[in-house]
């Protein structure tokens, strides 16, 4: 399972899919930008540290087609 979460904004809710990540044993989370949300102050205090279980990958709005593209041919379904 990998949670593909490029478009969303808002630090909080990043935090909550990585802890979901994290009961849901996800293989990665992909965020927009790594650096700035694991650093983000709101995002560890939401996310305890469930970014630790789960690896965290960077994909770009505009290379969100392609990633996913590149993750069917692997055998992922997309949903």
């Amino acid at each position: 399972l990998i949670v593909v979460a490029t478009l969303v904004t808002k630090m909080p809710n990043l935090a909550g899919l990585a802890r979901t990540c994290e009961v849901f044993q996800a293989s990665a989370l992909v965020v927009h930008d790594r650096a700035k949300t694991l650093s983000d102050p709101v995002f560890k205090q939401v996310a305890v540290s469930a970014e630790q279980w789960a690896r965290c990958e960077e994909v770009c709005a505009s290379g969100v087609a392609a990633y996913l593209e590149a993750k069917r041919a692997q055998g992922y379904t997309v949903l």
